[in-house]
């Protein structure tokens, strides 16, 4: 299995892809690395905020609900089972109830949600709004009913956010070395984002003409990554099938998905 470098040695190897390390020296200068974690730090919890980081999807988090009740603040709610990186962006959310009743609801804008809101709020759950708080909260409509004998709970899957990977401590003590979070393939494209971004101003000012191929590069593999290495199944196209002498007329593969439901 490749090695899955640590936060330091990552930030390492972008000092020395811009030529701040050379290869005769095994360290690089302290402050020339924190400021390259910190910058490291922005650059996932950007990767985070725009993009589906699958290596970041927890497991699913289970949300008991009360009667009644239509906010819950996670962090509250889910009490131990909330992550220590914390929550960012909901993937799913399906609804259980100890009858048996499953099923998925959809996760509203803001807009959506204030439009339905103040209607019957009482019943089987339909949709739920999450806030963009750093610690956010939970809006669902509607409510279970009290008077209902069924156990009502949530299954959510969330993307977590970004790890802290910014060195801690004074300014001249040494940075630990802290995970950071991504799969092997994706060590390369960090890298060099690293280099392009310190290379601009924060550790080194690079000629433009040094600049660009690392920027280049960078994007170039992050095209790769998002097109391949991205969470994939195994399930048939939904697209007409074609068959010899019947172009355009051949079965559709949408059954295969009928008989799994």
């Amino acid at each position: 299995m490749s090695k899955l470098f640590s936060s330091v040695e990552i930030a390492t190897l972008a000092l020395r892809r811009i030529g701040n390390l050379p290869t005769s020296e095994s360290a690089p200068e302290g402050e020339d690395l924190r400021v390259t974690l910190e910058i490291m730090d922005l650059v996932l919890a950007e990767l985070a905020g725009t993009n589906r980081v699958f290596s970041q999807i927890g497991v699913s988090l289970p949300l008991t609900l009360v009667a009644g009740k239509t906010s819950y603040l996670l962090k509250d709610a889910l009490k131990t089972l909330y992550p220590k990186a914390g929550l960012l962006n909901p993937v799913s959310i399906w609804v259980n109830n100890a009858a048996g009743r499953q099923y998925e609801i959809p996760i509203v804008t803001r807009d959506v949600w204030e439009r339905w809101r103040y209607g019957n709020e009482i019943g089987a759950p339909e949709m739920v709004y999450i806030d963009r708080e750093p610690n956010p909260t939970l809006f669902l409509f509607p409510a279970p009913r009290a008077d209902d004998p069924s156990l009502w709970f949530l299954e959510m899957v969330y993307q977590e956010q970004a790890p802290n990977v910014a060195p801690a401590g004074v300014a001249s003590s040494v940075p630990e070395a802290q995970a950071h979070s991504l799969r092997q393939a994706w060590q390369l494209w960090l890298v060099k984002r690293l280099a392009y971004e310190i290379g601009s101003g924060p550790v080194e000012t690079l000629p433009g003409q040094r600049l660009a191929p690392l920027k280049r590069e960078a994007d170039e593999t992050f095209a790769r990554l998002e097109a391949r290495d991205n969470e994939a199944d195994n399930l048939p196209p939904i697209q007409q099938a074609w068959e010899p002498g019947h172009f355009g007329q051949g079965p559709l593969v949408l059954d295969y998905f009928k008989r799994l439901t």
